[in-house]
């Protein structure tokens, strides 16, 4: 069982800073809660994966992170940057970009930090409509070893209190297996939106 920070959280903190707005494509609620095949998940996992990178923390760590927007503005969690000196994106493409913090929300352990790129940055767009319970999802991240790697699950619930410190109020539930260095990573619906913060 995982947690993630709330999508709304994601749209609030986008907004206040003037990110530009992201339309949603419709999907019916058959499309989101049937099975996610082997194939649908490799495609979903191709056609998001270039928009995330694992965020370093030079000599402290790493996490992940989304780019939210062409111009380098990027979405992580807060605890995987907090307190950091030097941090950096490095895209699937093997590309390293310095990374600027711009604003957090420590109770809600969300980030916005800001690439620096002369060329335009593949993104994913924010989803604007509220998640369902049982819909499909997919992770990617950096635990185990793995680099930019895919998790697979659904959403088991929504405005999750876990009764833990480390957790903020009102997180989404999945049942993907998520583990230390997917934190700050992206969970997308079958739409490639994101929905969340690891």
């Amino acid at each position: 069982m995982s947690l993630c920070a709330p999508h709304a959280k994601i749209l609030l903190l986008s907004s206040l800073l003037l990110i530009p707005t992201f339309s949603s494509a419709q999907t019916t609620p058959n499309t989101r809660t049937a099975a996610l095949s082997r194939t649908a998940a490799l495609s979903l996992f191709n056609k998001t994966r270039p928009a995330t990178f694992k965020l370093e923390r030079t000599g402290e760590g790493y996490g992940t992170g989304f780019f939210i927007s062409a111009d380098g503005y990027a979405l992580t969690a807060y605890h995987v940057v907090e307190g950091g000196t030097q941090l950096s994106a490095r895209t699937s493409a093997d590309e390293v970009f310095p990374l600027e913090l711009i604003g957090f929300d420590a109770a809600q352990d969300i980030a916005l930090v800001k690439a620096t790129s002369k060329t335009p940055l593949n993104f994913v767009k924010v989803a604007l409509e509220t998640p369902m319970i049982g819909q499909n999802v997919l992770a990617i991240g950096n635990s185990r070893g793995d680099f930019l790697q895919s998790r697979v699950g659904k959403l088991l619930g929504l405005d999750v209190d876990a009764g833990r410190a480390d957790f903020p109020k009102g997180a989404l539930e999945m049942n993907a297996p998520l583990a230390p260095g997917d934190s700050g990573g992206p969970i997308f619906n079958v739409a490639g939106e994101a929905i969340g913060v690891v």
